[in-house]
């Protein structure tokens, strides 16, 4: 039903994105080697990513407010995946 690319740590995520658009984006804020927050303002800012959405995963409230501008949804830690099947259904491009 969705075609999945799972990275475990920013620096692979910027890597990836450097070659990928992809339609929507599940970024979970504390991430090794880059953060979360270096890697939404990065997609925040190039115009190649205007039509993906950024739904951030967070367990802390407060980091998910600070950059609710910057990204679509926030969705708080755990999970769960019905939530998120429900949240990807409805941003999916036409």
């Amino acid at each position: 039903r969705y075609q999945t690319q799972v990275i475990t740590d920013g620096k692979t995520a910027l890597d990836w994105l450097t070659y990928n658009v992809p339609d929507i984006i599940l970024l979970d804020m504390h991430l090794p080697l880059v953060s979360g927050e270096i890697i939404l303002k990065s997609i925040y800012q190039n115009p190649r990513f205007a039509n993906t959405r950024t739904l951030i995963v967070t367990a802390d409230a407060r980091m998910g407010e600070a950059f609710s501008e910057q990204a679509d949804f926030l969705l708080n830690k755990p999970v769960d995946i019905f939530q998120l099947q429900h949240m990807a259904d409805r941003l999916k491009p036409k």
